[in-house]
């Protein structure tokens, strides 16, 4: 579904994420993922692909991915989870709205990995991807960041890409299991009053309402599981 007619629908983001600031791609992973692997994760990229890999197992388990299946990662960001379900299926499609990150993938993560395409999207418009007959899709470390209207446009339109009987799994920052005190919010609440924009802020939302969007969306409910920390995962599978 192209957004070229209503302009709102259009987001480019690349102004306030953390691509910008540095083209090194070691302060970059390091971003990505915190303080775990040192000061240069660059060096121990084979031990955040094999964490990762866990991550891209759980999913192809809770989506049932099969090894003819084509596979498609929303937000895949460096590529990191991707590059572990390649192995897993015949094909994996990468979408994310910043080139920056799918060039930083391309060139680490996903470095010789044939069987991953890789695409810059605008803001839920998969036209350019409709024609790979993806089965299932995931989506980790992206809903968090989404307002209610965000999640709901989103299934609807993932809805229309996948077939009768394909798989969705996405998490989110679950309102109903998190702790004030542990999120932190008078720092994102902090952040928040210095733009006004809550775009890249963390968005709890109630997991029941959700529900609820996914079901109206043509999916029915298969799991819902807890993800770390208070990120919820729900697997959907896709109704006639």
């Amino acid at each position: 579904m192209s957004n070229d007619t209503n302009p709102n629908l259009s987001k480019p983001a690349e102004e306030e994420t953390i691509w910008v600031g540095t083209d090194d791609d070691n302060a970059l992973l390091r971003k990505i993922v915190g303080a775990r692997f040192g000061e240069r994760p660059i060096d121990r990229l084979d031990d955040i692909l094999d964490e990762k890999a866990k991550t891209a197992n759980w999913i192809a388990q809770e989506l049932d991915v099969q090894p003819s299946d084509t596979v498609l990662d929303i937000g895949a960001g460096a590529g990191l989870v991707a590059a572990r379900m390649a192995q897993l299926c015949e094909s994996v499609v990468c979408v994310d709205i910043s080139a920056n990150q799918k060039a930083f993938a391309l060139r680490t993560a996903l470095r010789g990995v044939d069987n991953a395409k890789y695409f810059v999207m605008q803001y839920g418009d998969f036209s350019e991807i409709s024609k790979y007959n993806i089965r299932s899709a995931y989506s980790t470390a992206v809903f968090i960041h989404f307002n209610i209207y965000d999640i709901y446009y989103y299934l609807k339109r993932i809805a229309d890409l996948i077939p009768e009987g394909g798989r969705f799994l996405f998490t989110f920052l679950d309102s109903n299991r998190l702790d004030p005190n542990q999120f932190d919010f008078s720092r994102h609440f902090e952040r928040f009053e210095q733009s006004l924009n809550s775009r890249y802020l963390l968005t709890p939302h109630c997991s029941k309402f959700i529900c609820k969007l996914a079901e109206n969306s043509g999916f029915r409910i298969v799991s819902t599981s807890e993800a770390g920390e208070a990120n919820t995962a729900i697997t959907l599978e896709r109704r006639a």
